[in-house]
């Protein structure tokens, strides 16, 4: 999903990796991203409305080459204790 660092607005893609880690792709290599900061969906793609908590940044690895940072999240929910989803339809 395309994702949004609250923060300092850097874009990037969360991926998810296991049922309890996430990753955040293509965030450019310059971009400030710190611990802790939080990750919001984005609204682009239509399919996720803009503002939801996505997860919070637990380790930020800058490579020596390339040109994007390499981010771990904690999702912000526990998806093996969900109990009850909301699905959301757009109504244009």
């Amino acid at each position: 999903m395309d994702a949004l660092v609250q923060r300092t607005r850097s874009r990037g893609v969360a991926v998810g990796k296991s049922k309890r880690r996430l990753e955040l792709h293509y965030v450019d290599i310059h971009d400030d991203i710190r611990v802790g900061d939080r990750i919001i969906s984005s609204g682009l793609g239509e399919m996720y409305p803009k503002g939801l908590v996505i997860g919070t940044v637990t380790a930020v690895r800058s490579p020596h080459y390339g040109l994007f940072h390499e981010i771990e999240l904690q999702p912000a929910v526990d998806f093996l204790k969900l109990e009850e989803v909301l699905a959301l339809k757009s109504t244009g």
